[in-house]
C-alpha cells in the first residue's frame, strides 16, 4: 500500500492538472520510486493496468521495465 494518500481535490487543484483532468486525458500520480500508484483518474487507471481507480491505487503500476525506465529518463524525474 502507498504510504500517502491524495484526494481528488489535493490533485485536481493543481494548475498543471486541471484542465487536463477535464479534458479527459490520462493522468496519474506514482510514487518517486515508481513501485505505488498514489493516484489516478479512471484512464490513467485504465493505462497502468487496472480496471478502476479503487483497484489501482496504492498497486503497482503494471507497465513493462522499459516503460518505467523512460520515465526514469524523462527530463526533471522525480520531480
Amino acid at each position: 500500500m502507498a504510504s500517502e494518500s491524495y484526494s481528488f481535490l489535493d490533485i485536481v487543484v493543481r494548475d498543471e492538472v486541471r484542465e487536463r483532468f477535464a479534458a479527459g486525458e490520462v493522468l496519474a500520480v506514482l510514487s518517486t520510486d515508481l513501485r505505488a500508484i498514489l493516484w489516478a483518474n479512471g484512464a490513467g487507471a485504465e493505462w497502468l493496468g487496472y480496471s478502476d481507480i479503487e483497484a489501482a491505487i496504492g498497486e503497482k503500476p503494471l507497465l513493462p521495465a522499459t516503460a518505467l525506465r523512460q520515465i526514469m529518463a524523462a527530463p526533471g524525474f522525480p520531480r
